[in-house]
């Protein structure tokens, strides 16, 4: 499951919390941060870039979908 994530609202980047706990997990990889702190960011609604993506491999379905949750709810991306 690839998964992608953006900025809540528009600004520019401070940082992405939790990324330690991403970096960490064996079951993600091919992590590509696509935002670095100090660019402008937002809602892709807005056209904007996503923030970081990764791909998460699971045995099922069910565990790779409750970790996109899981990661969907911690990786916050914080605007400067």
């Amino acid at each position: 499951s690839m998964m992608e994530i953006y900025a809540q609202k528009e600004g520019v980047l401070d940082r992405i919390e939790n990324v330690d706990e991403l970096e960490s997990d064996p079951a993600v990889s091919n992590i590509t941060y696509m935002a670095k702190k100090g660019d402008k960011v937002g809602p892709a609604k807005f056209n904007h870039e996503r923030c970081i993506k990764f791909l998460i491999k699971e045995k099922t379905y069910k565990k790779a979908y409750d970790k996109s949750l899981h990661y969907q709810k911690v990786l916050k991306v914080l605007l400067g």
